[in-house]
């Protein structure tokens, strides 16, 4: 194959849905700079500070902002967020009180903080006129065991050199000697410096050594757990319920996620899982539960559209294979009540090329403005050895239509599944796997064992020979749950040569304490057995993860299969262009000229006949494309430089200037444009 050309691969891959952002190193306006460095200081997670400062630019931060305030909201039924309004209360205090006196801000304080972190204390106790006590404050807290603290505790505050600002008391690295202002002797000494200290005052002497209420005290030494409480379990107090998820989600999706969806990410179970077909060909089936559909009424129906990005990315951070789907979802009114008290289920399937990918799906809903998602590792094996897929767990089974090819079927059957694999002890266990690369020799002489077990053992086993079998086996194994009682299992798939195991796959499920478990209703899409767009997806695939030999044979046969198609004929000719087979990009490409697909082939047809030296034709070519889309920058610069190839300046600068007005953050065009108006080539020179 010929040389491919650089900049035409560069155009393609620009083509792609899920782009991997380049990282920029971009500071942060004042206004979000005082929001992470003081209003949320002390009560965001790592994870989202993590997030917000991988943001790229000042929309997305504030979409971010606007995500924090909506995962802390305590009802999302009212206009107002409880728990916005009582943080910034809280920040306001610190600030107006705890500054007092002080070059330190009230919200830097040790008390700023943790009022801000805990809130208003259930009283206060003050020390701080006593001629034999430093100054101490100390702030007494109940009812806060949610968020992982004792039900009552103490946080005790005292100035160590009798002035300046409190800071937080310790009573392991303080202890009851540095609350004595007069005190002579040891005052490492726990012990008797707690009996001069009681001798004072008893309640200041018993926080000295124990902050947490209802403990007992040793007189000795303090307790670890005092320690333990205010510089830890008081530090995490406020991020203890949080979810970070959604932070996570904003980050993958920021390109695909607006302002209205920001803080709406739904938390979901899915599944998925790896088929290969009779033809040979690799499907990625897999199911998105999410934990509720919001839907919006209309006459005698509910209905919402979900728009569905996917992407797989492969170990080079290639994007071998992108879509978007938009899937309307349509509900009578009068079978409201039979799916009101079910979960949502959305599956789907696609081919897939060998290797490893990381599966992206973010599915949106265009009428409530939420969004879910799914990050799955995925690695489609080579074949050169025996391997098992994973298993597919199901409680039930439908027999489908043979023309179809639909989410989780096999054959003709679809397994009928849960993502979180449970089941009731009423249920049939249906276990379906393939195993695949087994040569002659390690086929006949081989056997299967699936054995259900618990902690316990094993509960039931079955072996199946494989000499059965064809060489790519397709096996279905059920259990009969009757009799187990609600605990966690396992079902254990080995393949066994010569008594040695050569692969196994173990796969969990449950039976939970209820017997009332919540299947879903959904929307299972398909495919056609015998689409004629399958082969042109999968040389897409090959093209994109840059295998352009296996991409042209793929094409090439996806052509010659359905040469009267204008979108696979279309992919073909890209390609021929990337490799450099002109000619063949021609001959092929003008028949399509007059379908309504042509302004594709214009493009691609220019560029060959620009590579080819047909200057002229070319320029035709791209001015249909400019009388038919108005301004594209790419074919701008094409008759740009398809002119100064023919030696017409003036033209040439004409098209360059354009394209420069629309789009100034253009690198190379003002050199090249500079330099044809003095008189040269238009190349940029190094």
């Amino acid at each position: 194959m010929r040389k491919i050309i650089p900049y035409l691969i560069l155009l393609m891959i620009l083509s792609t849905q899920f782009l991997i952002p380049a990282k920029k190193d971009q500071k942060l306006s004042s206004r979000h700079k005082k929001w992470l460095g003081r209003d949320v200081l002390h009560i965001i997670t790592k994870v989202e500070k993590s997030t917000f400062m991988q943001l790229e630019t000042d929309e997305q931060r504030d979409m971010f902002i606007l995500a924090f305030w909506k995962n802390r909201d305590p009802n999302h039924n009212t206009l107002v967020n409880e728990y916005k309004e009582e943080h910034y209360k809280r920040l306001k205090y610190a600030i107006n009180r705890f500054g007092r006196g002080t070059p330190t801000p009230g919200w830097k304080t040790e008390r700023g903080r943790i009022y801000i972190t805990l809130g208003r204390p259930s009283s206060i106790l003050r020390y701080e006129h006593d001629t034999e006590l430093r100054p101490v404050v100390i702030w007494y807290y109940q009812g806060l065991a949610k968020y992982g603290l004792p039900n009552a505790f103490n946080v005790v505050f005292f100035k160590p050199y009798n002035s300046g600002d409190f800071e937080l008391y310790s009573p392991i690295q303080h202890g009851p000697g540095s609350l004595l202002l007069h005190y002579k002797g040891d005052k490492s000494d726990t012990k008797q410096t707690f009996n001069e200290l009681a001798k004072i005052d008893p309640d200041v002497a018993k926080v000295s050594l124990n902050l947490i209420e209802g403990e007992s005290l040793n007189f000795s030494k303090p307790t670890m757990a005092s320690d333990i409480l205010i510089q830890k379990k008081v530090v995490e107090a406020p991020t203890k319920k949080i979810n970070t998820a959604y932070a996570s989600k904003l980050l993958k999706y920021k390109e695909h996620i607006d302002m209205e969806y920001s803080a709406n990410y739904i938390q979901n179970s899915s599944k998925i899982n790896v088929i290969r077909q009779e033809n040979g060909v690799f499907f990625v089936h897999y199911l998105i539960e999410p934990k509720k559909l919001s839907l919006e009424k209309h006459d005698d129906k509910l209905f919402s559209t979900l728009e569905v990005i996917g992407s797989a990315i492969n170990e080079k951070k290639q994007v071998v294979y992108s879509f978007t789907k938009k899937v309307p979802v349509t509900v009578d009114v009068k079978n409201l009540a039979s799916i009101s008290n079910k979960l949502f289920s959305f599956q789907d399937l696609f081919p897939i090329i060998k290797g490893k990918y990381d599966i992206n799906i973010l599915i949106r809903n265009a009428v409530s403005k939420e969004f879910t998602s799914m990050e799955k590792r995925i690695v489609i094996p080579d074949g050169q050895s025996p391997v098992i897929l994973n298993p597919i767990l199901s409680y039930n089974i439908k027999n489908i239509n043979k023309d179809i090819l639909k989410p989780f079927m096999i054959n003709n059957r679809q397994l009928i599944l849960s993502p979180k694999n449970d089941f009731t002890p009423d249920d049939k266990l249906h276990i379906y796997f393939q195993v695949l690369g087994l040569s002659g020799k390690e086929h006949n002489g081989s056997k299967i064992s699936v054995t259900l077990k618990n902690d316990k053992g094993i509960i039931k086993n079955k072996e199946i020979e494989v000499v059965e079998f064809p060489v790519n086996l397709n096996i279905f194994e059920s259990f009969d749950l009757k009799g187990l009682k609600p605990s966690y299992y396992e079902v254990q798939v080995e393949l066994i040569t010569a008594e040695k195991i050569i692969a196994k796959k173990t796969v969990p499920f449950v039976i939970p304490l209820s017997k009332k478990i919540k299947r879903a209703w959904g929307i299972s899409l398909s495919n056609i057995k015998n689409d004629p767009y399958l082969f042109n997806t999968l040389g897409n695939q090959y093209v994109n993860a840059e295998n352009y030999k296996k991409g042209y044979e793929v094409l090439r046969s996806a052509y010659y299969k359905n040469s009267w198609n204008p979108v696979i004929a279309y992919d073909y000719c890209r390609l021929l262009l990337m490799i450099g087979q002109h000619r063949k990009n021609i001959s092929i490409g003008t028949k399509f000229l007059k379908s309504n697909q042509r302004y594709k082939f214009y493009q691609v047809l220019g560029l060959s006949l620009m590579a080819l030296e047909d200057y002229e034709k070319a320029i035709e070519y791209f001015r249909k494309i400019l009388d038919y889309s108005g301004t594209n920058i790419d074919v701008l610069n094409s008759i740009g430089e398809s002119y100064k190839r023919l030696g017409k300046n003036k033209e040439a600068l004409v098209a360059w200037e354009r394209s420069l007005q629309i789009m100034p953050q253009q690198k190379e065009l003002p050199g090249k444009i500079e330099s044809l108006k003095k008189g040269g080539s238009g190349e940029n020179k190094k």
